[in-house]
């Protein structure tokens, strides 16, 4: 990368960091796309699942492959987390750039211009890249970075979480017609909102702007819920996630209901952050997303909504009280343990390392489909921790925690 000088330039990170995932293998290019609205698409490709969230392959620069989560929370350019995905690669970098997030902390990262970015044939010439000058841990989980607005302000993208499939479509021959919900978006300073209606405690709804952030792989998040003890909701304190700015604290609980149109979901997994750092009153992620044909309209300033087949699937949360991340090797390291659940009961301590669920070995990329195994009430399970270099077995028996 060549570098010109450099300064300090204060940027937003892109929606919460994904801590755990799993990859589903790349399907092949598909050819045929059912897309509502009666648009050809210009480009239709697979996209890979990490942790709920859409993972595109794109290339900066004529680069190889990089890993980028579709994001909606992400501004103009490309934000690479894992800085190997762009070694090698000819970058003008212009500037430092300190890079916050939640958690209130920061990140130094290169600000480079005028790359060219590509998704399938779709090319984007003279965007900026920011890319972080030590590595966030993404690595371990296979993504690389995300991208967002530069997309999304050209081209409609429908995402099919069916099949696995996102088509890009010309405005100019794109109708919204055929969908069940059309939701209008706002977008105030760089970021997306939508409006919704939400009951927290099964008494009244409430009007909400949501901020729209197909990056943050939770269902929902509501803000200004733990200002009171009259407001404060039945769940359990803790880390919420990891951002790029260190740990996000609060409450996670549920909502008892959330109107998006015409469409209604109910008691809904919900993060109460005890800080707030943006003005929106919460955030609809991914997980509440991909129960729909998603249809992401910027040009035309709205977000079409069609239910799909897991609409109605029930809403669970972790039942181990475990709350892991990737260290530095890669390995699986016990971040949090909730108090009064059944990893704290069992004697789990952060630190301690985590091997094995029931005799299989578990790295940060399996993890997503070995949570499954950790949300089914009354099932005792045994994991093998490293602790101090010491191999210890644990047993523990999971329950719903909120």
């Amino acid at each position: 990368m060549t570098n010109r000088n450099r300064l300090t330039l204060n940027l937003h990170a892109c929606g919460a960091a994904m801590l755990i995932c799993t990859l589903l293998p790349l399907p092949a290019i598909a050819e045929e796309a059912d897309v509502s609205g009666g648009a050809k698409p210009v480009c239709t490709m697979p996209f890979e699942l990490a942790f709920d969230t859409p993972v595109l392959p794109i290339r900066i620069n004529d680069s190889r492959v990089i890993r980028c989560v579709l994001d909606t929370g992400m501004p103009e350019g490309v934000f690479i987390m894992n800085p190997a995905a762009v070694e090698g690669v000819e970058l003008n970098v212009v500037q430092q750039a300190k890079v916050t997030g939640a958690g209130g902390g920061f990140k130094m990262a290169n600000l480079a211009m005028g790359a060219t970015v590509q998704l399938g044939d779709l090319k984007f010439a003279d965007q900026r890249v920011i890319v972080l000058t030590e590595p966030d841990g993404w690595q371990h989980i296979g993504v690389d970075g995300a991208i967002g607005t530069t997309v999304l302000e050209k081209y409609i993208a429908q995402l099919d979480f069916a099949e696995n499939v996102v088509s890009f479509l010309e405005p100019a021959t794109f109708s919204a017609e055929q969908a069940d919900a059309v939701l209008p978006l706002e977008f105030v300073g760089g970021k997306t909102y939508v409006k919704a209606q939400i009951n927290v405690r099964g008494d009244a709804l409430s009007a909400v702007t949501l901020m729209l952030d197909t990056g943050a792989a939770r269902e929902l998040s509501v803000n200004g819920m733990l200002d009171s003890p009259d407001k404060k909701p039945v769940g359990i304190e803790g880390v919420l996630s990891s951002g790029m700015g260190g740990d996000v604290m609060g409450v996670v609980g549920r909502t008892a209901e959330l109107r998006l149109g015409k469409y209604v979901l109910h008691d809904i997994v919900t993060e109460f952050p005890s800080e707030v750092s943006y003005d929106q009153d919460g955030t609809l992620g991914i997980s509440i997303l991909r129960r729909f044909r998603v249809t992401i309209d910027y040009p035309g300033k709205r977000l079409l909504l069609k239910p799909n087949d897991t609409f109605d699937d029930a809403f669970e949360y972790d039942m181990s009280g475990l709350v892991l991340r990737p260290n530095d090797a890669g390995r699986l390291r016990v971040h949090h343990v909730c108090p009064q659940s059944p990893a704290s009961e069992a004697g789990v301590r952060v630190g301690d390392i985590l091997v094995r669920v029931d005799g299989e070995e578990l790295s940060p990329a399996e993890l997503a489909k070995r949570r499954e195994l950790l949300m089914q009430p009354g099932k005792t399970v045994t994991l093998s921790l490293d602790r101090d270099g010491e191999s210890i077995k644990v047993a523990l028996t999971l329950r719903r925690l909120i």
